[in-house]
């Protein structure tokens, strides 16, 4: 029995480690697995020719839409095929089961769901009292409750890279993204980790802690990428890499003497002191990625909750820079009830810490997170919201708050501009009195792409050297 994984094409280009674990789960359990294109002509002749038992979607909102319009198709060629939906779209907007054509949605965690999903239908036993899943069976909704938590992640398999073989030999990566923990002991309004926790206590699990690889595990997965793959750094996706001081220290040992490839990871400005980033600094990290979030007092510490001072934010970002290691910043705008002058103290702040590159996105209030039953309360959100961030056209250049079209200019050209008046904040006066009033959207757009893309070739080891040895070699000419 074979279960694919049908993914919007364009979405392939990332790394999507959530598949990549349930395929090794499913391999371990003895079944098929392939990542297919999103086509249907490909996703039929894949039915036809291979008989696939589960259509699995791996949903984040940005593909709601997508996933649930290409499904219906299938299914209506299809009936018999089994299609499970699962990821953050299916934890928090469950009812989404109500669409036509989905026969399940997995809730919470996944290995343990659709291991016993995949053995049930392959033995015929039904399917609709397997935990962590909500089953449509005959119009009627069955709604199981949760099981515990993954607790210790060295019994889950590496995660497969290889059913992603065929795209990324095409689309050559000179990185793989990976990480040693799953979990974040912070409260953010704007993410899911505090409604993740409170989605498993309500059903009766203590609170959701930091679950973290023995540093032995995780190396031996390194180990064993860079035996196979060509990858010139790994990043680290933890939420929050340098916790626990102790397996850092371990990690970074170990590291340097078996695997001694830079490598990028995710930090929390609270989290940062000399000590540990001199550690990770010596097993060979290059780059760190930091949330600055919002640089005016009141939206930070209220709004977003990010209880952390302007001082220690360029605190931390003075030790990542002193220890020799590039920074690049997070930032929303257009926050809920915040101001473009709020979003002007952030690009101040983020000026001072020297970020090296400043990400940034518009505020995104997600259903059954904090920040968005604030905006919901304060009547802030425009009605087609939900819509809007289903649909992968809309998902980092609208905002979901109900703006006049003054101020969504004004908003959308501060987010292409707001990088290169970080790197050059002599033109930031400019950019405050004139250019964000401008109606140059495509034109900041463009200066925004190329910007990024810029930095990314800076700061890319494998394009660095491709460009080192073709100019050397016109220089030879």
């Amino acid at each position: 029995m074979k279960i694919l994984f049908p993914m919007e094409r364009n979405s392939m280009k990332q790394h999507w480690l959530g598949i990549m674990t349930l395929s090794a789960v499913l391999k371990k359990g003895g079944f098929q697995t392939e990542v297919v294109v999103a086509e249907e002509e490909i996703v039929l002749e894949k039915i036809k020719n291979n008989e696939p038992t589960i259509l699995a979607y791996s949903t984040p909102t940005f593909l709601a839409k997508f996933n649930i319009e290409f499904n219906l198709k299938i299914k209506k060629r299809f009936k018999d095929v089994f299609s499970i939906f699962g990821g953050p779209h299916a934890t928090y907007y469950p009812e989404m089961i109500e669409n036509e054509g989905i026969d399940a949605i997995c809730v919470g965690e996944g290995e343990g769901a659709i291991h016993d999903l995949a053995t049930n239908i392959a033995n015929g036993l039904p399917v609709t009292d397997i935990k962590n899943l909500w089953v449509k069976e005959n119009g009627k909704i069955r709604k199981n409750p949760l099981r515990p938590l993954v607790e210790n992640l060295d019994n889950l398999p590496y995660p497969d890279r290889d059913i992603f073989i065929p795209y990324q030999s095409k689309n050559p990566l000179a990185s793989i993204w990976t990480m040693s923990a799953r979990g974040c002991p912070y409260k953010c309004t704007y993410c899911f980790n505090h409604s993740y926790n409170k989605l498993y206590q309500e059903q009766g699990y203590s609170a959701v802690k930091v679950r973290r690889r023995s540093v032995d595990n995780f190396i031996g997965e390194l180990i064993e990428y860079k035996k196979r793959w060509p990858a010139t750094y790994f990043i680290f996706v933890d939420d929050i890499f340098v916790l626990m001081p102790e397996w850092i220290k371990e990690f970074s040992e170990k590291y340097k003497k078996l695997v001694d490839i830079p490598f990028v990871c995710h930090v929390r400005a609270n989290a940062v002191n000399n000590e540990v980033i001199s550690e990770i600094k010596k097993a060979g990290c290059t780059l760190i990625k930091m949330g600055v979030e919002a640089g005016n007092d009141h939206i930070r510490k209220e709004v977003l909750k990010r209880n952390m001072s302007k001082d220690l934010i360029v605190n931390a970002a003075k030790i990542i820079k002193d220890n020799g290691i590039k920074l690049f910043t997070f930032n929303v705008l257009g926050v809920p009830s915040s101001t473009i002058d709020n979003d002007f103290e952030t690009l101040a702040l983020n000026a001072k810490c020297k970020a090296d590159y400043a990400t940034t996105f518009i505020m995104r209030a997600y259903k059954k997170t904090e920040i968005y039953e604030f905006s919901r309360k304060k009547n802030l959100l425009h009605e087609e919201f939900i819509e809007d961030i289903a649909d992968t056209q809309n998902i980092f250049f609208s905002s979901p708050i109900t703006l006049n079209p003054k101020d969504a200019r004004l908003l959308e050209n501060l987010l292409y501009l707001f990088s290169i008046s970080v790197k050059f904040p002599w033109i930031v006066p400019l950019v405050r009195r004139l250019l964000i009033k401008l109606p140059l959207s495509k034109v900041y757009q463009l200066i925004f792409t190329n910007h990024y893309r810029f930095i990314k070739l800076l700061y890319s080891p494998k394009k660095f050297e491709r460009i080192y040895l073709y100019l050397d070699s016109v220089i030879k000419i």
